[in-house]
């Protein structure tokens, strides 16, 4: 998900945390995967770089989730944090592209840019045998979304989830709708996001428009949006901008009901006691798919370097712990088959064959008159609603 909500720097060590915190370890031994199954060395050509220059949230670059990849290929990550996906952007557009061989966006936002700004290559999913096993409502999205034009797909999603309602187990019965984050009766008791993408599409949702506008929506209907996000914040006891604040306010009592709420925030909480859970509300909760690119000058070499690291982040052992110690799930099926069954629930694994009913998976917003990108009139509206 992406840790949209921090605003840090860029930097290459990892010493920061993101909004996508990782979970305390769980007692339990992760059932770990003989290196050479991994088919790693198969399929590649030779010229391959010892080194790979990745940039990625710091919680998906640890040990845990690398090591096998790095023993098995002795390929290098070169590890660079980011934070969210503009700063990500300004990096490449600062010539980041120079630097960095792969990298992630948490969502589709500024995929339009990356690939009219010549800032990503073509990806060339021959080249990463894993693709063959991507879910069709993913392969879907691919399609739809992530190929050009010139029906070259620039991108591969490797992983995703879904953030919905939160809730106090102990305090309130399980809210049915998202409009229950606008209702006066749990005043003073709801956490927001401090993100205008979610925030926005919540005022739509609360205003009835139709699924099919929430990233299509008019001047005017932004207006109608900032006056009700206006009305809301008048009951909101805060919005948070790490999963760390949420928790703390959640855990404390302050806070009974939270928009945008990810399962690993659910995990962690339930894992010190504190009833809190999320649900499935009528309106289609909110997806978000990281998507894995390869930067426009990396040379051919890394190129090599990373159709491996790609095929890896979505096979078997990636995609295990991941489920496991991560609180995703990969955009394929490979690792997960032996989660339990309560792990999957909480990453949506069970909701598989739903999703496109169940969840909208965030795209760029758009003007759907001119049809050209419009958030930067998300963000004005989002950031004078903060301001009154």
């Amino acid at each position: 998900m992406i840790p949209k909500y921090a605003h840090k720097q860029v930097t290459d060590k990892r010493f920061h945390m993101s909004r996508r915190t990782l979970l305390k370890a769980s007692a339990a031994a992760v059932a770990s995967f003989p290196l050479q199954g991994l088919g790693l060395r198969d399929g590649f050509a030779q010229d391959v770089a010892s080194e790979l220059r990745w940039l990625e949230y710091s919680h998906i670059e640890k040990p845990y989730f690398t090591d096998p990849f790095v023993e098995e290929t002795k390929i290098k990550l070169v590890l660079g944090a980011i934070s969210n996906d503009d700063t990500t952007l300004a990096t490449l557009k600062g010539g980041g592209t120079k630097d960095w061989d792969v990298f992630h966006m948490g969502d589709m936002k500024n995929h339009p840019i990356l690939v009219k700004d010549g800032l990503v290559q073509a990806i060339d999913y021959s080249k990463i045998p894993n693709t063959a096993k991507i879910l069709p409502v993913f392969q879907d999205f691919i399609d739809k979304r992530i190929k050009g034009s010139d029906g070259k797909i620039y991108g591969m999603p490797n992983r995703w989830g879904v953030d919905t309602l939160g809730y106090r187990t102990d305090k309130m019965d399980a809210p049915t709708t998202m409009k229950a984050l606008f209702d006066q009766k749990y005043a003073g008791k709801i956490a927001m996001p401090d993100y205008a993408l979610y925030s926005v599409i919540y005022g739509a949702q609360y205003l009835d428009y139709p699924r099919g506008d929430y990233y299509r929506l008019s001047s005017k209907q932004l207006e109608e949006i900032k006056k009700v996000l206006l009305d809301q914040k008048k009951i909101l006891k805060a919005y948070w901008l790490s999963d760390a604040d949420l928790i703390n306010m959640v855990t404390s009592g302050e806070v009974w009901l939270a928009g945008a709420t990810w399962a690993g925030t659910v995990a962690t909480m339930n894992e010190n006691n504190v009833p809190f859970k999320r649900v499935v509300p009528q309106e289609p909760g909110f997806g978000f798919i990281n998507i894995a690119y390869i930067s426009a000058d990396s040379p051919p070499p890394s190129v090599e370097a990373a159709y491996k690291f790609l095929n890896y982040m979505i096979g078997p052992v990636m995609g295990q712990r991941l489920g496991e110690q991560g609180r995703y799930a990969t955009v394929t099926t490979l690792g997960q088959e032996n989660l339990p069954q309560a792990i999957k629930e909480q990453v949506f694994l069970t909701y598989v064959d739903k999703l496109d009913t169940l969840v909208e998976f965030m795209i760029s917003p758009t003007d759907p008159d001119s049809g050209e990108l419009n958030y930067d009139q998300w963000v004005k509206i989002w950031n004078e609603v903060k301001a009154s």
